[in-house]
């Protein structure tokens, strides 16, 4: 038997702690466990009045909080069908991991190349003459940059 704590999520998928709303713990004991990453649970429709609200759980035994749809099935029960969420799952590992960053979202830095941050290049030609003009000693090139 697999001792099953059923949520309502109301996260996005990129978020690392959710925000969730506890339907139901269960104990299930018709499960298909294909893989820990993806399993498949048999839900008894009467046993949880809010199951189409069911869209997340966390199987204790697994140690895993995974995302699922409930799928009604022809006895009147759900399948769940599950896959892991490794951003919940592991959280805790993830927050104490020592990285180096060389990017975040919040600021950008244009000294950092790493192909996100666009420079647009326009090349503007003017040629002009000057009216005294220039000396009839040699040729003379002007090159100026910059300017809005």
């Amino acid at each position: 038997m697999l001792n099953v704590t059923l949520y309502n999520n109301k996260s996005s998928s990129e978020v690392l702690y959710k925000n969730l709303d506890i339907i139901a713990n269960k104990g299930i004991s018709q499960y298909d466990i294909m893989s820990v990453e993806d399993p498949q649970l048999i839900l008894s429709g009467a046993s949880v009045e809010d199951s189409s609200k069911i869209n997340y759980l966390y199987i204790e035994e697994l140690g895993r909080y995974y995302n699922c749809v409930p799928v009604l099935l022809s006895d009147g029960n759900y399948a769940l069908n599950c896959e892991v969420d490794p951003l919940m799952s592991f959280s805790d590992d993830i927050l104490n991991l020592n990285v180096i960053v060389d990017k975040n979202e919040y600021e950008v830095n244009p000294y950092i190349d790493d192909g996100s941050y666009m420079v647009e290049e326009r090349q503007k030609i003017e040629t002009l003459e000057f009216p005294l003009g220039f000396n009839d000693y040699g040729t003379h090139i002007l090159i100026t940059a910059g300017g809005a």
